[in-house]
């Protein structure tokens, strides 16, 4: 994917772009995409607690940081998810398909989230009044769908889905935050509706299991979208550098895990 964006662009116009960014509102976007993984590991821990699991919240954010390490080397991000399952199944007496389920349903809540808003976002695009009231539709059935799966499918779960659900826009419009700061950081001042609503489609695309920390496929999508739209050469070469710069900030806050391999005693259950 990195290889299709780079040999589209010219890579010093995004190196130009970012070199110019402003470091406030990079420092700005920094701290909203922490504070949308802070709520991502409580809500985590809202699941786990439905369980019978009930982890100490400092211990609960140790193991989301070393997860967050993890995932940045296996396909969609499912390295953290399997360390934590194993880790907790082996220090409680929780059934391992509690934890999986916990542990999925906290992916897919926030699946059913980003679809959401960014079907809400597209509604706001100048598409044809059916189009619209489709999509109004399909933000109405999604939510609807996904209540009923968890009420016969994951009942335990049930008493935990409004809160799950409320949390999951939060980590969602926390994030939508962090790409409006990257686009003000990046000097790109016009409207930013277009170019939010591309990044939500992208970060559906980056939980896909086909990338390694989701690298690449947000650049691919603003590539293609950016391509496919006719949009101006400024507008795709501001998207990429959102995109990298997002990457950028994920990986450099995900690699802060690394200090917990080295101590291993402040994730242990004993």
């Amino acid at each position: 994917m990195l290889w299709y964006v780079f040999s589209r662009i010219e890579l010093t116009a995004i190196t130009r772009i970012i070199l110019r960014s402003e470091g406030w509102w990079l420092g700005l976007a920094w701290l909203l995409f922490v504070a949308s993984k802070v709520v991502s590991a409580f809500r985590l821990n809202r699941f786990f607690s439905a369980t019978g699991l009930v982890l100490p919240a400092k211990l609960n954010l140790r193991l989301y940081l070393l997860g967050m390490f993890y995932n940045l080397f296996l396909p969609g991000g499912i390295g953290g998810d399997a360390y934590k399952i194993i880790l907790l199944n082996r220090n409680s007496e929780v059934k391992l398909k509690y934890i999986f389920q916990a542990t999925l349903l906290d992916r897919v809540t926030g699946l059913v989230a980003l679809i959401v808003i960014t079907a809400i976002l597209l509604i706001f695009m100048p598409f044809p009044g059916l189009y619209v009231w489709l999509m109004i539709l399909a933000v109405g059935l999604i939510i609807l769908a996904f209540h009923l799966v968890i009420k016969r499918f994951f009942p335990i779960f049930l008493r935990s889905y409004g809160s799950t659900m409320v949390q999951s826009f939060v980590v969602q419009l926390l994030q939508l935050g962090c790409a409006w700061c990257i686009l003000v950081a990046l000097g790109y001042r016009a409207d930013p509706l277009v170019l939010l609503a591309l990044f939500m489609v992208s970060s559906v695309m980056a939980v896909l299991p086909f990338t390694f920390g989701g690298a690449g496929a947000r650049e691919f999508t603003f590539a293609l979208a950016t391509t496919f739209m006719q949009m101006e050469p400024v507008l795709r070469d501001t998207s990429i550098a959102l995109g990298l710069m997002f990457y950028l900030i994920t990986a450099a806050t995900s690699l802060a895990g690394i200090w917990y391999l080295f101590f291993p005693k402040k994730v242990s259950f004993s």
